[in-house]
């Protein structure tokens, strides 16, 4: 090991190379080729660099021979710099002509010369092409940083100045402390905790900003905020950001969440923002990577009427309401329409962390869970799907045609609101829930077990009562209408069994031939049916269906 360089993560080796000097380069790399199918491939042997093998393809560089791209010194080492995850340091047991080989000590003259060296080049800073010096770091002020080597490592502090490229005055964050200290540039390396937001000033993702979720000494883990996307970035390319990244490209004519036309039978939605180029989640589910000046046209634009959708269960489906998806791959996910295109949905979802958090599936693979009402239903009250709690049971109950007169009809619903019921027919008996609407014909029932709202019938319905029983009503929706009718009864069934009442109709049906004759309905096989309060031809019968359809 020469040199170690943290801030760009690299280090400087001194190695033996493996040179094959006799592989054919060139035209002849060709026919080398063709015979390698047939040779097996051997390692060259590890040995000092010989600069008279290949006279005519070597360059001078100072003291330094130039072969293939590779550095050489006039003792035949190769010089090269790797990252540090590349190589191995821990486990190594070298042999001891390895240690001769590489082990030379230089004498007191070449000290001296590499001290004025190092002593000139510390002194004159690198100057541009406009006579201004140049900053070979990373580091700002402001940036907090860790030492990484000499007696204070570990030391974290914040950076108050900077002085060229060899001086960096740094605040300790320590209690014993409490002066400003200064470091080279070697000897510092950025640190950032869980939870900063950083921007990325190089690198494939730069200007993008995020959240550092994960920090490791050359490695920093970062949550964009243009997407639900992780971006893997060298600490040394971080700086502490306030402002999040503009998420349009850089033609300016797409941004985030833009629902755009890839092709005449294609739409998606804009995911992620690049600086050259555009993600869109297509509506099959796929993810296709354009570039930004590709013309996408947007279809997100004012519309004079929003779009709308039926989910499985018949209920509309609109722009930001909440929905459930019903089958997989995310089946049971919950998320806020964003974009409605025909037979597709886009869905928002804070929990999915993929796409920047958009997933996109058929409108009746989708129930909705907080369903809202437009203008245009709010006419039709007795529709289950459009419940409404004024103005529907307004129009219902308190209209001209309506059995109760203005006002009546709408106090007797509003006396069901509330009230805890259980459903004891259809596909959904035994469920319990509180009745938050009613119409004349429906209520809707908002399950206890099931995070939704139902519509059901009155009649299968039924009210419980503060132990939990059900209430003794032929219609639990239906009580104060039922119970006029069981009120008057008892004194239709004594009316119609009065002694003499049926007693007097035996004269009448003895008569002469003429009352029979001319009113065959007081004849005694039919007066036989006043005994039974319930038939056609009762008064009692008459009498409970006009309570009946109150």
């Amino acid at each position: 090991v020469e040199y170690v360089e943290d801030a760009q993560n690299l280090v400087g080796l001194k190695l033996l190379p493996r040179i094959d000097y006799d592989r054919r380069r060139g035209r002849a790399l060709g026919a080398e080729e063709d015979d390698s199918k047939f040779k097996r491939f051997k390692r060259p042997v590890q040995a000092l660099f010989a600069s008279s093998k290949v006279p005519d393809r070597i360059q001078r560089d100072g003291s330094y021979v130039i072969f293939e791209g590779n550095r050489y010194d006039h003792q035949g080492f190769l010089h090269k710099a790797f990252r540090m995850n590349a190589i191995a340091s821990e486990g190594i047991r070298p042999t001891l002509a390895e240690l001769e080989r590489f082990h030379q000590t230089p004498d007191s003259a070449q000290l001296a010369a590499v001290a004025s060296t190092a002593a000139a080049s510390a002194t004159v800073a690198p100057v541009g092409s406009s006579g201004e010096a140049v900053i070979t770091h990373c580091f700002t002020p402001g940036d907090v940083v860790e030492v990484c080597e000499g007696d204070l490592k570990n030391l974290r502090g914040k950076i108050i100045s900077i002085e060229g490229n060899t001086r960096i005055v740094v605040q300790p964050n320590h209690s014993d402390l409490r002066e400003p200290i200064p470091f080279t540039p070697v000897e510092l390396r950025k640190f950032f905790s869980q939870g900063d937001h950083v921007k990325v000033l190089a690198g494939r993702h730069a200007n993008q900003t995020g959240l550092v979720i994960r920090f490791e000494p050359n490695l920093a883990v970062v949550l964009s905020d243009n997407g639900m996307n992780e971006l893997k970035v060298a600490p040394k390319d971080l700086r502490l950001w306030q402002d999040r990244s503009t998420s349009l490209d850089s033609s300016g004519h797409v941004q985030m969440m833009d629902l755009v036309e890839v092709d005449p039978q294609t739409v998606g939605v804009v995911v992620n923002v690049e600086r050259d180029q555009v993600s869109v989640l297509t509506c099959f589910g796929k993810v296709v990577n354009l570039k930004s000046n590709t013309a996408l046209r947007r279809l997100n634009t004012q519309r004079r009427r929003p779009p709308q959708a039926m989910d499985r269960n018949g209920n509309l489906i609109q722009l930001k309401q909440t929905v459930r998806l019903l089958e997989k791959p995310n089946c049971g996910l919950i998320g806020e329409v964003k974009h409605l295109y025909r037979s597709w949905a886009f869905i928002y979802s804070r929990t999915h962390l993929e796409n920047a958090g958009l997933v996109v599936a058929k409108t009746r693979q989708l129930a909705v869970l907080n369903s809202t009402q437009s203008a245009g239903d709010q006419s039709r009250p007795n529709d289950v799907r459009t419940i409404t709690p004024i103005t529907g049971l307004r129009s219902a109950a308190g209209g001209d045609n309506s059995i109760g007169g203005r006002g009546r009809g709408d106090r007797m619903e509003r006396k069901l609101v509330g009230k805890t019921a259980r459903i004891v027919q259809g596909t959904l008996k035994g469920l319990l829930g509180i009745i938050c609407d009613a119409t004349p014909t429906h209520v809707m029932l908002e399950l206890h077990s099931q995070f939704r709202k139902v519509p059901v019938a009155r009649e299968n319905v039924a009210l419980l009562d503060s132990g939990g029983r059900i209430m003794d009503t032929q219609y639990g929706a239906t009580t104060p209408r039922i119970t006029p009718m069981r009120e008057m009864r008892t004194p239709q069934i004594a009316y119609g069994a009065q002694t003499p009442h049926v007693a007097s109709t035996t004269p009448r049906g003895d008569s002469t031939p003429l009352p029979s004759s001319f009113n065959a309905g007081l004849a005694t096989p039919r007066l036989s049916n006043l005994d039974d309060p319930m038939t056609p031809s009762s008064c009692e019968f008459l009498v409970t269906k006009f309570f009946f359809w109150l």
